[in-house]
């Protein structure tokens, strides 16, 4: 199949002028039709030989409407089909002449129909296109050839084993809908037929530009009076978002997912996604606060079905390339596409897979009582080969339980009993090695992914942590000196990123610069290339300096919140004025006492130490998205400070030894100033420190 993208361009915001015709092609119908699958689904709550659970999914355990497998759902190789166009005259004159028609199937001219006048304002024809099923994907396009008063309007086309949506449209709402685009200067069109049309172009231009052959269009769109009851249709066989625009419902453009530049409401394809059998991608996200392991958050990859996001993800994509012989009905079954065996591969700083390593998971689950996060609760636990790697243990399946269907069948795999809307579709991993901990992520989308690549016995997944080679012990005297490539940059669902700037600085010769994208919690940690372990036991205050540029509302949810990492939680401090909006075009310095206080309340999640922190983080979040903060002058006060060397409690001469003898050795302790070089600067530093007489 090629396809070939009918763009609706030039469709003027005003409608037709008075005395002016305007032929519309509506939609392009198939007959015979069949129906879609009516799943019939069934929720349980299970417990995993492992002990793992309870947690609650749900199946497909058969089919309903009296369907049953072998129920027809398309025409038989070599059936006589036909497909038919409708043509509308949504102008205010009749038209009076013949109207020329063009059938093409792939890009190719078959046929050239001719209708008899006169066609009235409001009436529709059908032009018909008598075909043999042959079981292929084709593109099936029809064309009004006759010029008149809006060209963009048409062509359709539409693919043979396309997705066929079902809606009517009562005539006040179709009117109305035309006096309100008054109201949006950059619409394309005044006319709904021809903006829901617009939005069926552009969802098959998006899944073109993710590589699936699937298609969507009208099978049935259709004006009736405001008092005409519903047409008896076998709804079956349809898929249908909104099944009727009712007169006097709301203006469809006020979506909050309406791109105005675009006249496309993102919302809407969105919900035609669910039809098609696409999951709520976001169902995968955890905010930290449901996160009981390590109180991190997790974002799914970003798309049309986790954000209304302007593109259709991979996974979304893989889906429906997988489903081009299925008919829809079925809802996250595709999910149930697994390799044989997963293995994890985890690899430490400098790219090394860490031979050794203790892992843990856990999985986010729907417990019982419907709260949804990831419970402390160990889903298996392992040590990583020679090699880094680590096989995911599979769960048994019960085919009782999730029958196989013709859009997928469960198969032992890691997760367990998936939840076909994605709700426990994610593996949380603990990783422990030298002493240092570090978490890792692995979502079913991933998986998915993988499988349809081809990788349907075995695959690999790499996961780079921060473990592995040499630990700081003493932080830098400034955090934020021109050093960004020591910093991490992190954002929910979006991009960002840490910069050098000179330019732009408070303290010493520059300030690091972070750049996001986002509009949800993002962050900005040290060290993110290293290891550090730092004693902090005598830390008073938390010192730094921020300035920011944030051209939306302003920042939000107590901005900024400062984090000190431990191996076993953190420390966390949020302003209770959201103190980062004073931070907008100026420099303000944040000092935040340890112990918390009526300006920075203190939290603590799990069982950190001061004694042992492993980094800082400042985490930001905005209305609106995309801001630009700088950070300087980064410290800890008093600074932590190691002279007892040879930890007899008593400060003297054998403790310079002791550093000399550590420095000779390659010892990370002897990196005093936390430059990550040992040099003779580092006993500038550790001279000043013993000098300060701490322990």
């Amino acid at each position: 199949m090629q396809w070939i993208p009918i763009v609706m361009l030039g469709l003027a915001a005003a409608g037709p002028a008075l005395g002016q015709a305007d032929l519309q092609v509506v939609s392009i119908a198939r007959t015979p039709r069949y129906q879609r699958y009516d799943p019939l689904y069934t929720g349980y709550q299970i417990t995993e030989p492992s002990g793992f659970g309870p947690y609650v999914f749900s199946a497909a355990t058969g089919l309903g409407s009296g369907q049953t497998p072998q129920t027809q759902r398309w025409p038989l190789a070599g059936q006589a089909i036909t497909y038919t166009a409708t043509v509308r005259n949504r102008g205010t004159a009749a038209w009076t002449t013949p109207i020329h028609g063009e059938w093409s199937i792939d890009g190719v001219a078959v046929q050239a129909p001719v209708l008899p006048p006169p066609l009235q304002p409001g009436q529709t024809a059908a032009f018909t296109l008598p075909r043999t099923w042959d079981d292929q994907l084709h593109d099936i396009t029809f064309t009004v050839l006759d010029a008149d008063a809006r060209a963009g309007n048409n062509t359709i086309s539409r693919g043979s084993k396309g997705a066929g949506f079902l809606t009517y449209i009562d005539r006040t709402f179709l009117d109305t809908f035309r006096s309100n685009t008054a109201q949006y200067p950059q619409a394309a069109t005044d006319d709904l037929i021809d903006w829901l049309n617009m939005h069926m172009a552009r969802f098959n231009a998006m899944m073109a530009a993710a590589g699936t052959d699937k298609r969507v269009h009208y099978e049935v769109l259709e004006v009736l009076p405001d008092a005409a009851p519903d047409p008896a249709v076998d709804r079956l066989q349809f898929a249908i978002f909104p099944f009727r625009y009712h007169a006097g419902e709301g203006d469809p453009r006020l979506s909050g997912y309406y791109n105005a530049a675009e006249d496309i409401d993102f919302g809407l394809l969105h919900e035609e996604g669910h039809q098609l059998g696409l999951i709520d991608i976001y169902r995968l996200d955890v905010p930290g606060s449901l996160n009981d392991v390590s109180g991190l958050p997790y974002s799914a990859p970003d798309g049309l079905m986790r954000s209304c996001a302007p593109f259709v993800s991979a996974n979304s994509a893989g889906a429906m390339q997988q489903w081009l012989g299925i008919v829809h009905g079925y809802y996250g079954q595709y999910l149930y596409s697994m390799p044989q065996q997963v293995f994890v591969r985890f690899r430490g700083l400098s790219g090394e897979p860490l031979a050794g390593a203790g892992v843990t998971a856990y999985q986010k689950i729907e417990m019982p009582g419907g709260v949804v996060r990831i419970p402390a609760q160990v889903k298996f636990q392992g040590v990583t080969d020679g090699n880094g790697r680590l096989l995911l243990p599979n769960v048994p399946i019960n085919p009782a339980l999730v029958p196989p269907t013709a859009a997928g069948t469960l198969r032992p795999n890691p997760f367990g009993y998936l939840a076909v809307v994605g709700t426990n579709g994610l593996l949380h991993f603990k990783v422990q090695y030298g002493g240092f901990t570090d978490y890792a992520w692995l979502d079913i989308l991933e998986v998915n992914n993988a499988y349809w690549s081809g990788q349907t016995s075995e695959t690999t997944f790499e996961r780079p942590l921060l473990l592995g080679g040499v630990v700081q012990t003493q932080p830098p005297p400034d955090l934020a000196e021109l050093n960004a490539g020591s910093w991490l940059a992190w954002a929910e669902g979006a991009a960002a990123s840490v910069h050098d700037d000179p330019a732009v600085t408070v303290s010493g010769q520059g300030s690091v610069r972070f750049e996001t994208s986002g509009g949800f919690d993002t962050s900005l940690r040290y060290p993110g290339d290293r290891l550090a372990r730092w004693d902090l036991s005598r830390t008073q205050d938390i010192r730094f300096w921020a300035r920011s540029e944030n051209p939306n509302v302003g920042f939000q949810s107590e901005t900024p919140w400062v984090r000190l990492i431990s191996e076993s939680g953190y420390y966390e401090w949020r302003s209770a004025t959201t103190a980062l909006n004073e931070t907008r075009g100026q420099w303000v310095e944040f000092v935040i006492p340890v112990d918390g206080s009526a300006d920075w309340p203190r939290s603590i999640v799990g069982s950190p130490s001061l004694a042992s922190v492993n980094g800082f983080e400042v985490h930001a979040d905005t209305w609106d998205a995309g801001f630009t903060l700088w950070v300087d002058g980064v410290r800890f006060d008093p600074p932590p400070c190691r002279p007892d060397c040879n930890s007899d409690g008593i400060l003297n001469l054998s403790d310079f030894g002791c550093f000399t003898t550590r420095f000779a050795t390659g010892d990370p302790y002897a990196d005093c100033n936390g430059d990550g070089v040992r040099n003779l600067s580092d006993f500038g530093c550790f001279t000043t420190t013993f000098a300060l007489g701490c322990p």
